[in-house]
């Protein structure tokens, strides 16, 4: 199910998810990196993870080696995590078709949006041959509204983080407003059906 709008009031729900990967064509390329930002900024997930092929050159564009990744969980072994965090929720993914390829049956326990396809139609750059509205990087969207990144651009926490913000702007909110925590102040334990969750959360602290 894919939504591409949401109220302000439903924000408090949503969840903004990015991964880095070995390349372009799943399943041939595989997930070396995920990470999930709660609603209010949390850090839900943050996640080295080892594909089970080399990285080759996708390590020049997000900087993770094999070596890195060599003692990480797999895809598979987080996927439990990955579901107990994320079924039935609101998912934000900057590059929804893209992303959601790597994952099995598309993340399709999730409700999930797509903020590429969403943002393309704001900034408006038309492409009369393909009929549609030219989609727009990630970069280009934090640009237009004047927004930084939160680390370095194309790892995965820094651009789930600059999904948010992007996803925030679309819905008129400036960075502060609705649910931000004071200047200084962590953010809140997330919790999810009840269970509080630290900021950071590993696998082997969820019961199952």
């Amino acid at each position: 199910m894919v939504i591409q709008n949401t109220s302000v009031s439903s924000l408090e729900n949503t969840f903004y998810l990015d991964i880095e990967t070995t390349g372009r064509f799943s399943p041939r390329d595989r997930v070396v990196e995920i990470s999930i930002v709660g609603p209010n900024g949390q850090t839900v997930i943050n996640e080295l993870v080892n594909p089970q092929v080399p990285i080759g050159d996708a390590k020049k564009y997000h900087g993770i080696t094999d070596d890195m990744v060599a003692d990480a969980k797999t895809l598979e072994g987080l996927y439990d995590l990955i579901y107990y965090v994320l079924e039935g929720r609101h998912v934000v993914i900057f590059n929804a078709k893209f992303d959601t390829a790597f994952f099995p049956g598309r993340l399709g326990f999730a409700h999930v949006s797509c903020a590429m396809d969403r943002f393309a139609g704001l900034y408006g750059a038309w492409n009369s041959y393909h009929g549609n509205h030219t989609w727009q990087s990630l970069s280009t969207a934090m640009k237009y509204y004047g927004l930084e990144f939160q680390g370095s651009p194309h790892r995965a926490l820094a651009d789930a983080l600059a999904c948010r913000d992007v996803w925030r702007a679309m819905e008129g909110l400036a960075p502060g407003q609705h649910g931000e925590p004071e200047s200084g102040s962590p953010p809140p334990a997330l919790l999810i059906d009840g269970n509080s969750l630290e900021p950071i959360i590993d696998a082997e602290e969820i019961p199952f």
